[in-house]
């Protein structure tokens, strides 16, 4: 997988978060200069994490009672970041 500086900034994100709602990711991540509606950045986020939970870097908890679910960064997406960080 690619790790886009988008994808890396969104692993970032993460790890500074114990859990963080999929739905509200766009805004933080990619803000638009109007914002997102929320159909939008619901549709953004669950397919934005979709390569990173596949390769095991994210966790998704979708036993929620709205929205897509709520995010969190595992540890070897921990240490992919810490990697990917240490060779800049």
């Amino acid at each position: 997988m690619n790790l886009t500086k988008t994808r890396l900034k969104l692993l970032g994100f993460l790890a500074e978060r114990s859990e963080y709602c999929v739905t509200s990711l766009a805004d933080e991540i990619v803000p638009r200069r109007n914002g997102w509606s929320r159909q939008s950045a619901a549709r953004w986020g669950a397919g934005y994490i979709r390569p990173l939970e596949d390769a095991g870097l994210i966790d998704v908890n979708r036993h929620v009672d709205s929205g897509v679910g709520r995010v969190r960064i595992t540890k070897k997406g921990l240490l992919i970041l810490e990697q990917c960080t240490q060779q800049k």
